[in-house]
């Protein structure tokens, strides 16, 4: 049973009525849903079963460690200009400003198409993000850390900015979480064939790295922001995937595994 997932309370097993009864996804729904979603992605960490705890364990113990190594991994960077410019080139994909065109477009060419699968994708891919941009916001706002080339680069949390709402904070990485976010979404909708997960991670993964060595962020900050966005996807798609359109042929996927793919990578 994965994180996210459907529950029964009496049981704690996977509830197959909540995961086969169809969920209403529209975007005017999508309000109404983030807020939804909020509360059961900060509650989900005190309502995990003992399945799960190894993950939470996991997820803590390794941010600890990189915070803890940040200073030092950060040095090993060699720093160059081509280094960076290439850094923020391939670091665009996680932005907001091309993630909002990109699930749209999955909206659209499933409207188009009359492709359920491909219209639930842009719409679940649009709640995912989000969520991933409220849930990093906080994140940022709690914590205050300074970026690499911010202060003495030593990444100290609680800085006091004096600013209410510091979004500017780097813990966790807001490209990291919404891209992650994303991705989880593309890859729980289309696990065959493949290559399409395979592609949308190793999206996420480049966005993800790029952050670091742009010196934008600390590794700990990318990590975490995987981490939370993931979680992000897989908790929207099952507990809003209408599992009927499983049993639906659906050629999106055809599509999607070859140049439709490829053009989109660069979008979102």
């Amino acid at each position: 049973m994965g994180l996210g997932e459907p529950v029964c309370a009496q049981t704690g097993q996977i509830d197959p009525v909540q995961i086969d009864r169809p969920q209403t996804v529209t975007w005017r729904r999508l309000f109404r849903n983030v807020c939804q979603d909020q509360k059961g992605i900060w509650l989900s960490p005190f309502r995990a079963h003992r399945q799960d705890a190894k993950w939470w364990v996991l997820f803590g113990s390794a941010t600890g460690a990189l915070i803890a190594t940040d200073t030092w991994t950060s040095k090993q960077l060699p720093n160059t200009r081509d280094q960076i410019r290439v850094s923020g080139i391939v670091s665009r994909p996680g932005a907001a400003y091309s993630l909002i065109p990109g699930v749209v477009t999955f909206w659209a060419a499933g409207a188009i198409r009359h492709d359920d699968r491909l219209r639930e994708t842009g719409l679940l891919g649009a709640e995912a993000l989000a969520n991933a941009v409220v849930v990093s916001t906080v994140f940022k706002a709690a914590t205050e850390r300074q970026r690499p080339l911010e202060g003495e680069g030593s990444g100290r949390f609680w800085t006091r900015t004096g600013r209410f709402w510091n979004t500017g904070a780097s813990f966790p990485s807001g490209h990291s979480t919404q891209i992650w976010a994303v991705a989880s979404v593309v890859a729980h909708q289309y696990p065959r064939p493949r290559i399409i997960p395979v592609v949308a991670y190793s999206v996420a993964t480049a966005v993800m790295a790029s952050r670091f060595t742009g010196r934008k962020h600390f590794a700990s900050d990318v990590v975490a922001g995987a981490a939370i966005g993931w979680f992000i996807g897989n908790y929207v798609f099952h507990k809003r995937h209408r599992r009927p359109l499983d049993s639906r042929p659906s050629r999106s996927g055809e599509v999607l595994s070859g140049v439709g793919l490829g053009r989109q990578a660069s979008g979102y």
